[in-house]
């Protein structure tokens, strides 16, 4: 530490990064990660293609591969996609929706509330899930949609789903930089998941 003399204000230290296990517990479940220099790995990604984009709704697809390793448990002779995981596909379609609607305001959205959750038809390897999700309402902490998955012409689950959208420095200033370094790596993936169909679909 420099010293200072009498009558000298003391140099203001300089801002250090937060430390990779203080960033971690403040990143939903989905965003767990490794943080190298804040390089944010995200564990599942189950939006594989955007069909449709609009300000109101989403249509994408998650495709199911039996290389996909948590198929070998679930189940070893009947293998399917594990409904969480369904439902984590629909939550990640309202997710893109709320960022393209608030142009990436916020660095967090989060599944806060799901309702009226059916299932339906079962995912197998081989197939694709079409997920179609459209809002519904603004709430004070984020939005509401109607989200739906087909197979086909079968409907494989159909839900009501809450999300919070907010950034972590509302609550913790020092994160200020985490947060945009959320922000930039979602707009990242963004870009390399929608592969310039804002421009040719306007609905």
């Amino acid at each position: 530490m420099r010293e200072h003399r009498d009558g000298e204000a003391p140099a203001e230290p300089k801002p250090s990064a937060p430390r990779s296990g203080a960033l971690e517990k403040h990143v939903p479940h989905h965003y767990k990660s490794r943080f190298n220099r804040f390089g944010i790995d995200v564990k599942f990604n189950l939006i594989d293609r955007i069909e449709q984009i609009s300000d109101d709704r989403i249509v994408a697809v998650k495709y199911v591969s039996l290389a996909e390793e948590y198929l070998a448990d679930h189940f070893p002779t009947f293998p399917v996609l594990p409904g969480v995981m369904m439902l984590e596909a629909l939550t990640q379609a309202a997710a893109w929706l709320l960022h393209r609607r608030s142009n990436f305001g916020k660095s967090i959205a989060v599944l806060k509330e799901a309702r009226n959750v059916k299932y339906g038809n079962f995912v197998a390897p081989g197939n694709a899930l079409r997920v179609e999700v459209d809002f519904f309402k603004a709430t004070e902490t984020g939005a509401v949609f109607k989200a739906s998955g087909m197979v086909r012409e079968t409907q494989a689950l159909s839900a009501r789903l809450e999300l919070s959208y907010f950034n972590l420095a509302e609550k913790q200033p020092e994160l200020a930089v985490l947060d945009q370094h959320l922000i930039d790596h979602t707009k990242a993936r963004w870009t390399a998941l929608n592969q310039g169909k804002e421009q040719r679909i306007q609905l």
